[in-house]
């Protein structure tokens, strides 16, 4: 059945995590992470894809959020009208395409190194991206906290992470836009390795920046839809990577 509910789209610890809470019922994400033995992190991340599906919803129980699956009736017809609705984006987009690159017809083109960008269409797998980045990697960063952290599942989150980097001792240079999650954030940095500068609210950027070895995330900060970019390339990365420097040696 596990190899079933991949093809439908869903990754190996989503379903995990829904076959698990099918015969549960409504559970939170920290007892989930105990039954499975996983970690927390990598337990939201996949009941906030099991969300973005439709497949969980999310209730409230004395204070602490807890993941419903959905009836067993309707995962079948869940998991089918999420694969037409996918197939017709697919055929839209492939009719907008085909008159458009008529013009390239013959065209030569020159390899200037190879360029892979991968688009991100939702804030979990988002996270889920940047987790397998950012966890085990030194990095440098541009973001917003008032915005990242909009959620108190992704404050544990980062409290996870800040605790695991400090444990690791990673090289990590974030310049934070300041405000009060900003405040919370900084407090919580232990790694003497972790250097952290902030900017005024008025000087902040459009997105959210993220340079780690020869990867650069972009991300449009909008948590509720995200949408965010992976460009896998050595000279983006270094002309990224000297951009954030410059501005780091500007700031206090």
């Amino acid at each position: 059945m596990k190899d079933e509910f991949i093809a439908c789209g869903l990754n190996a610890t989503e379903y995990d995590v829904f076959v698990h809470l099918l015969g549960r019922g409504g559970r939170a994400a920290g007892q989930i992470a105990k039954a499975l033995n996983l970690k927390r992190s990598t337990v939201y991340s996949a009941l906030q894809g099991l969300e973005a599906r439709k497949l969980v919803s999310r209730s409230t129980n004395k204070g602490t959020a807890e993941f419903v699956p959905v009836p067993v009736e309707e995962v079948s017809s869940i998991l089918l009208n999420r694969a037409r609705a996918d197939f017709e984006k697919v055929a839209a987009s492939i009719e907008l395409i085909r008159p458009r690159i008529e013009k390239y017809r013959g065209w030569q083109t020159i390899e200037a190194g190879a360029l892979g960008v991968r688009s991100i269409n939702s804030a979990a797998e988002y996270y889920e991206v940047l987790t397998g980045y950012i966890l085990n990697s030194d990095y440098c960063a541009v973001w917003n906290p008032q915005v990242a952290l909009y959620s108190e599942e992704i404050q544990e989150w980062a409290t996870y992470f800040l605790e695991k980097t400090g444990k690791r001792r990673s090289c990590i240079k974030d310049i934070i836009v300041n405000g009060p999650m900003a405040d919370w954030y900084a407090q919580k940095v232990a790694n003497p390795n972790h250097k952290v500068k902030r900017v005024a609210q008025e000087l902040q950027s459009v997105a959210d920046l993220v340079i780690v070895d020869d990867v650069v995330l972009i991300s449009l900060m909008s948590p509720e839809s995200e949408s965010a970019l992976e460009i896998r390339n050595k000279h983006f990365a270094n002309f990224s990577r000297w951009y954030f420097t410059l501005l780091w040696e500007r700031l206090e």
